[in-house]
């Protein structure tokens, strides 16, 4: 994900907590492939959008991050976190 894509909407599901990539064939509804769940909480990535690093923990801003890099890197959006590079890229 880049600046481009920015503010970025997306679903997840309320039950497993993935992100939702389908919609129910007769009713157009959204529904997880996962669970088959159809409650669905709606999100928005935003440049102030906090993230954290999953390893370290450190706070930043979207837009703290596109600053340093062009994407965010390995990016998940069910925890809101991405890699900072803290323990290294190997």
């Amino acid at each position: 994900m880049n600046k481009k894509d920015l503010p970025y909407k997306f679903k997840i599901c309320k039950h497993c907590r993935e992100i939702i990539m389908a919609k129910e064939l007769n009713t157009n509804q959204d529904i997880c492939v996962i669970c088959g769940s159809k409650d669905v909480e709606e999100r928005t990535l935003t440049m102030d959008t906090k993230l954290h690093c999953t390893y370290c923990k450190k706070e930043a801003t979207v837009r703290d991050i596109l600053k340093i890099w062009i994407n965010i890197p390995f990016l998940n959006l069910f925890s809101m976190s991405y890699y900072d590079g803290c323990r290294g890229w190997d």
